[in-house]
């Protein structure tokens, strides 16, 4: 197999379609794509903490019933 250098490149764009991007174009997919991951990460990141928080307030009022 020979992996000969190109300048396009073939991307799935769901329902078993690819279409042909040029490098710039696949650069500039996976930069979203990675800003989005990173934001979807910030999300969970809050919302564990708002979960544990929310734990540790009801075993506060568990031990406080005790």
């Amino acid at each position: 197999v020979e992996l000969k250098e190109s300048n396009e490149f073939l991307v799935n764009v769901g329902a078993n379609v690819a279409v042909s991007k040029s490098t710039q174009q696949v650069i500039e997919i996976i930069d979203k794509q990675m800003n989005e991951i990173q934001e979807i990460h910030e999300k969970l990141d809050d919302n564990i903490i708002k979960v544990m928080d929310r734990i540790n307030e009801l075993m506060e009022e568990l031990k406080n019933v005790q």
